[in-house]
Order: structure tokens, then sequence, then C-alpha cells
């Protein structure tokens, strides 16, 4: 029979390794987004990539610590287990035959999201999250999601309103310490759009179950007051950035979470259908009014800086050729600046951006078909697949429960991976 002492040091121990985990899972949803030094050359998405490293390790050593200690490690089991593992094998086997393993094993320096170091922590993130998911930590996660997402959405408007002059030499010679800011923390607009579409999701999704919990009065009134500001202010930046604005993706994201509630296949509570509708009813007008709005109401006090990329029809054409000449399992990944430079038409010398390489294709597919092949394209396609299948089947089933948490965050990663398809992402 155990100690006593034994089994409350055991308890202690677990409790500890648990507030370890639960607080590195915070910090990453809290700091990915904002985190940035502005003191090395690579740039904001190497230094993301550090401090999302960092906490992925102090989780994994809490994890198989605890594990260890109790003999046993618990790893949750899901529908899409082979597909992950499908797909991790054949980014190996395109790491290993690449033409350049550093840089796909690591990653492109300036974003080393792509390199299969990455892709191997994302799994074990996922599998991190699953096999210690609550409903406690999943509010941790979110809440730290939301208030790092509403601590940009507020940093972007002392911007564009110019407020904060951060696009100003005299202003930045002035205050030598801004020239370390940048004017998006993700590290381009289009990647702050993409995040506020995120952000906007989430909000409402946390407004309505909010509205229907049973705290008391004033703290209810007070995180419901401070989530439509976010709400808000999501939709503010996103009319100001409407060039770079993922149109398609957060049209999509939106449009699937109101389906779901105006069909009452998810029941979000008495009264609280407005909300959603109205958020709707924003996106539709931004869409339709919002480069008008943009330009003549002089939203924008700034000038933003351009973001260039690949077309997808040059995207396409790489694709094609890198097909060609490497067809099981691509170039590697993260070496698009190779197949770029290699398969680029001569066309394209005649282009003003002649002289540029890029290192990111225009969109996922794309970019997948050249980097890790046919075979890798194909696994990730059935990654997804397998992925939106289960999802939509669990979310959809037992019609009229109330599982607005599963919504929110599957209509969010909507709004990410339409994004991916259609535009360039950074970090």
């Amino acid at each position: 029979m155990p100690d006593k002492k034994e089994s409350l040091g055991g308890k202690w121990t677990d409790k500890i390794f648990d507030i370890i985990i639960s607080v590195s899972l915070a910090a990453i949803f809290f700091g990915v987004p904002i985190f940035f030094t502005g003191f090395t050359s690579q740039g904001i998405s190497f230094e993301k990539q550090i401090y999302f490293y960092f906490w992925i390790l102090v989780a994994l050593i809490a994890w198989t610590s605890n594990g260890v200690i109790k003999g046993e490690m618990k790893i949750h089991r899901t529908p899409i287990d082979v597909p992950i593992l499908i797909f991790w094998l054949i980014y190996l086997l395109s790491t290993i035959f690449s033409v350049d393993r550093w840089h796909s094993f690591w990653g492109f320096f300036g974003d080393p999201t792509h390199g299969f170091i990455n892709v191997t922590a994302c799994i074990i993130v996922f599998y991190l999250i699953i096999s210690h998911l609550n409903l406690r930590r999943l509010k941790l996660m979110l809440g730290s999601l939301l208030v790092s997402g509403s601590i940009i959405a507020l940093w972007e408007i002392l911007i564009i309103s110019g407020i904060l002059k951060i696009t100003n030499p005299e202003f930045i010679n002035a205050h030598s310490w801004l020239q370390y800011f940048p004017i998006s923390p993700i590290g381009s607009i289009s990647g702050a759009s993409i995040l506020m579409g995120v952000v906007l999701v989430i909000a409402v999704m946390a407004f309505l179950k909010t509205k229907s919990s049973n705290l008391n009065r004033t703290k209810k009134i007070a995180l419901l007051a401070a989530l439509l500001v976010t709400i808000l202010a999501s939709l503010y930046v996103l009319l100001a950035f409407y060039n770079y604005m993922p149109k398609e993706g957060i049209l999509v994201g939106i449009v699937f979470f109101l389906v779901y509630i105006m069909a009452r296949i998810i029941d979000p509570g008495k009264g609280s259908t407005w909300l959603p509708m109205s958020v709707f009813m924003a996106i539709l007008a931004i869409l339709l009014m919002g480069n008008f709005v943009s330009l003549n109401a002089k939203l924008l006090a700034v000038q933003l800086p351009a973001e260039v990329g690949p077309q997808h029809q040059l995207s396409w054409q790489i694709a094609k050729e890198s097909i060609k000449n490497s067809f099981f399992l691509g170039s590697g990944p993260a070496t698009y600046e190779y197949a770029f430079s290699l398969y680029h038409p001569q066309e394209f010398n005649l282009n003003a951006l002649y002289n540029l390489n890029f290192y990111q294709a225009s969109g996922a597919l794309w970019e997948t078909l050249s980097t890790v092949g046919a075979l890798g394209t194909f696994a990730f396609i059935l990654l997804l697949a397998s992925f939106f299948g289960v999802t939509i089947y669990m979310v959809s089933k037992d019609k009229g429960k109330n599982k607005i948490y599963s919504l929110g965050i599957l209509s969010a990663v909507l709004i990410i991976i339409v994004s991916s398809f259609l535009m360039r992402i950074d970090g």
C-alpha cells in the first residue's frame, strides 16, 4: 500500500506540472501574436518561432516528467491520427531528399514556419492540447487569444488613426525606441487582418457564451461590454485594412458560424441571434463599401506599406513546372524560393518586380505542390478533409445542444485555412 506522504507528494507534483502546462499553453496563445523584439535581422516571424519553441519545450518537459513520475504518459487518440502520421512521414521524406536539407529541416529563417521542425512542433502542441483539454484550460487559451487580439486591435487603431506616428521618420527620430516597433506585430498587414477575423469570431462566440452563463450581474455586464468593444475594434481594423483583408476567408467563417446559429443546429441561447447577424451585416457592408469608405472617409491617417507576392497564375505555373521535375516529393519543405528562381517564366523578367525572389507562393496549395510534391499535397488535402469531416460531423450531431465553443473555434479555423489557400500568410 503506498505511503500517505508519497501519495500527497504525487498529487502536489501532478498539480505543479498541470499548472506549468496551463501557463505554457496560455503563453503560446497570448504571446505568439504580439511577441517581437525587433533586435534580430531575421524578422518578426523568426522571433515568434523561437518564442513558440520555448513554451513548447517547457510544456513538453512538464508533460514527460509527469509521465515518468506516474509511470505512464497518456496521449489522447483522435480520428485524424493516421492522416497526421501520413503527412508527417511524407514531410520527413521530402526533407531528407530536399535540395536544401538545412532550410527544409529548420525552415527559411525569415519565416521558419514551413520547416520540418515547426510541423513537428505543431503536431506536438496538437496532442499536448488534446491530451490535457478541459473546460478551464479551454477558457484560458481562448481568453489569452482574445486579450492578445484586443491589444493588437488597439495598437493598429493607434497607428492608422495617426495617434502613434510610427510611420513618421521625424517622430521616430525624436523617440528612438519606436524604431523597434513594427506597424503590425504579426509581421504583415494581411496577417493582422486574418488575426482580426479570427478574434472577431472568437469574441462573438465568447459574447454568446457569456450572455447565457451564470456569472453575477456586474461581472457579466463588464465582460460583455469588453467583448463588444473588441468586436467593434476588430471590425474597424478590418475596414481600415480593406485592401489587405482576406475577404473570402472571413466571409466563409462568418457565414459558417451564422448558418449554424440561425438554423438552430447549435442553440446560442434565447435572444442571442442578433449579434452574429449584425456582425454578418457589418462584414457585408465592409465588403461592399470598404474601399470607398477607407479612401474617402480618410480612416487611414498614414500610408501603409505595399505588400507584394506572386500572382496566382504565376504560382500555378511554378507549381506545374515543379511537379514535372520533382513529382513525388518536390524540392523540399521551405524551399519555395529555390523553385521560384528556377521555374518562374521568362515573362516575369519584364515585370517591375523582376529582381525579387519570393519564398512563399500566393496560396498553400501552390506552395505545397512545389515544395513537397504530389505525395505531400495528397497528404495535406487528406489531413484537411479528415479534419473538417470529423469536426463538422461532431458539431452537427445532437442538434440543439450548446456547442458554441466548438462552432466558434471551427469558424476561426475556416478563416485561417481558406485565407491560406487564397493569399500568402506570414508567420
